[in-house]
Formats: C-alpha cells, sequence, structure tokens
C-alpha cells in the first residue's frame, strides 16, 4: 500500500484486498496523523488504531469531476476498451469489431485436444466489477464450423464454461467444470465436460453469469 496527499491536503491511504480467485479490490482509506504515526481509517471508541470503512465520503476533487474505470460493453471503436485482457499474449487475428452495430467478432484459434479450458490462450476476459453482479451475453453461432466453441468463461483457481460446440450436423451445449493446482510454480489443469443438450438448428443463445456472495 501507499498514502497519497490529494490537491486540498487530505491524506489518503491506498491498499489492496486480498479475494483469492476473484482476485485483488484496491481500496481508499481515509488517513489522519496522531503524534507522528499515521492513523488508517477511522479510530473507533478512543482507541490509536484505525479500522477500515466500507463506505466513506469521496475525496473533496472528486466530487465534482468523478472518474470511474472503463466498463462499457459497446464495441464501437476498432479497439479493445482497458476493461479487456486476453489470456496470454493476443493477435489482432483473433477479433474484429462491428462497429456499426457495435458487436465484436471472435475467430476460431486453434487448440490441442490435450489443452484445457482456462490455458487457452484466446480467452477474452474482464476482472468481477463488484462482490455481487449479473451479466448476460448475446452469442450468434450461425457462422460455427464443425468443432469450433465459443462461450462463456468463469476463470480462476476453480474455473467453469457454459457454451456452445458445433458438430458436424448438430449443436451441443456444453458444461467445462474444472481445477487448478500448482507445484513448483508450475500450474496444472483437469477438468470435465459434460453435454447438457444437443440441437440441430441454433443460431443464437444468451447466457447469463450471476455472481452472489455467500456465508461459509
Amino acid at each position: 500500500g501507499a498514502y497519497v496527499t490529494d490537491t486540498n491536503g487530505d491524506d489518503w491511504f491506498l491498499h489492496f484486498q486480498d479475494v483469492y480467485a476473484a482476485g485483488r479490490i484496491i481500496h481508499l482509506q481515509p488517513m489522519h496523523w496522531e503524534n507522528d504515526w499515521p492513523i488508517i481509517g477511522i479510530a473507533k471508541d478512543g482507541n490509536d488504531y484505525g479500522e477500515p470503512v466500507k463506505t466513506y465520503k469521496k475525496p473533496n476533487n472528486l466530487v465534482t469531476n468523478p472518474y470511474c474505470p472503463d466498463d462499457s460493453d459497446d464495441f464501437n471503436s476498432d479497439t479493445l476498451g482497458l476493461q479487456w485482457q486476453w489470456n496470454a499474449n493476443y493477435s489482432n487475428e483473433w477479433y474484429d469489431t462491428d462497429q456499426k452495430n457495435s458487436r465484436l467478432i471472435l475467430y476460431p484459434v486453434h487448440k490441442e485436444t490435450t489443452c484445457a479450458l482456462a490455458d487457452t490462450k484466446n480467452l477474452l476476459l474482464q476482472k468481477w466489477t463488484a462482490p455481487e453482479f449479473s451479466t448476460v451475453a448475446r452469442l450468434n453461432v450461425s457462422d460455427l464450423a464443425t468443432d469450433d466453441c465459443v462461450g462463456f468463461v468463469s476463470l480462476g483457481v476453480i474455473f467453469g464454461g457454459l457454451g456452445v460446440k458445433k458438430t458436424d450436423n448438430a449443436y451441443n451445449i456444453i458444461s467445462i467444470r474444472g481445477s487448478q493446482t500448482f507445484h513448483n510454480e508450475k500450474a496444472t489443469s483437469t477438468e470435465t465436460i459434460t453435454t447438457l443438450e444437443t440441437v440441430n438448428k441454433l443460431t443464437e443463445l444468451y447466457i447469463r453469469y450471476t455472481v452472489k456472495q455467500v456465508s461459509l
């Protein structure tokens, strides 16, 4: 972490919270000084130490000029927004944008049958945006060729996916569940693929992805 002083002279502390497979969340905490020691968060009941706050007023200089990370799913540019990231060093041949209709076009990339979903290089990803959220993807699969596969993925040490795989004369709706283990900094992925349904014709489908907090 680190502390910063804003243009109004107020002190703030930046730190991250480790949320395991969901990554790390950046927090901005209020900070002040007592007896030349920093008190981070709010000191309750006369304590000489601070406790993190979940909600707090914004820095004054941001109230009239708020800023938030890119979060649009409008594909109206020839490049992807900074909220998107690939699972490996990417190639421009992997995708294109239909700016007129604000659509993303993904092209198939060869993958060995022994390669697990989590190790697939052309996964297009975003960080989780909140502890709880729901998102919907609309997929047009009319141009899939035999053995092409496309879908929605939740990537982490425990990963899963829901998608469509084209066969010679049908479309298989598949579920993928797997996990990664690490030994000497080397990751090994194992997964199970299940066919949920087979349909003869399919042009478009919607996939909903929902994240909820649970108490363990």
